[in-house]
């Protein structure tokens, strides 16, 4: 599997490092203090990485209890981006398809990270289109797990404010933006479109305020009504 990564975006293990950081500072902060104090493994070009981490960690004289806490934050960190990643609010990519190497960027769907499948994907940073082979079988076909770093930042900076619950007096507001956006072809890209406008960006346009935007604001005849 190749080491290069384009510019913009991160690596899925480096990506745990950055949510773990966002979301759990002063513990991550005294974790990484210790491993470095500890570890003359650690190359300064190579600090921050899972792998380096972790083998510091593994270290004496690592008090057990860090190691235990390293690892409890990582698991919760996974599962946190995974949730994110089945929701749709935060998105996967590969390079490559499955035949055709020269295909392009492609996205993991949100459903996958829901399955068995995804079981391991961002730890190791590797995506098996064909499934992981068992032990006695010959490898096969991997692909480098990569986020868009502007979408990652984008989610991490939300955690750290979390959006406040939509306001029964802007709804009217609402309303007229979606009527603003009837050129869009489907409702999900409308309701993207008004998560990014400044005036609701700090609310949470759950799908209960959707729906009743919607309600008031129906598409044109003839329209697909995709969803």
């Amino acid at each position: 599997m190749s080491s290069f990564c384009p510019d913009g975006y991160v690596p899925a293990q480096d990506a745990i490092i950055r949510a773990a950081r966002y979301w759990f500072p002063d513990r991550w902060a005294e974790i990484e203090t210790l491993a470095a104090r500890n570890s003359a493994i650690m190359d300064e070009t190579e600090k921050g990485g899972v792998a380096e981490l972790a083998r510091a960690l593994s270290q004496r004289p690592i008090p057990d209890s860090l190691r235990h806490e390293y690892a409890e934050i990582f698991i919760q960190t996974v599962h946190r981006l995974r949730n994110h990643l089945h929701l749709g609010e935060l998105k996967a990519y590969y390079f490559g398809g499955l035949f055709r190497p020269a295909q392009g960027r492609q996205t993991l769907a949100p459903e996958f990270w829901a399955t068995s499948d995804a079981d391991g994907v961002l730890e190791s940073g590797m995506y098996f289109p064909f499934g992981r082979p068992m032990w006695h079988e010959p490898p096969r076909r991997n692909l480098w797990i990569l986020f868009l770093e502007a979408e990652l930042d984008v989610l991490l900076s939300e955690q750290q404010h979390p959006k406040k619950p939509f306001p029964e007096a802007k709804q009217p507001e609402l309303v007229a933006a979606l009527r603003n956006l009837v050129d869009l072809p489907t409702r999900a890209a409308q309701r993207q479109a008004l998560c990014e406008l400044p005036e609701f960006r700090p609310y949470r346009i759950t799908d209960d305020v959707f729906r009743k935007a919607a309600k008031q604001a129906p598409r044109p005849p003839g329209r697909p009504r995709k969803r």
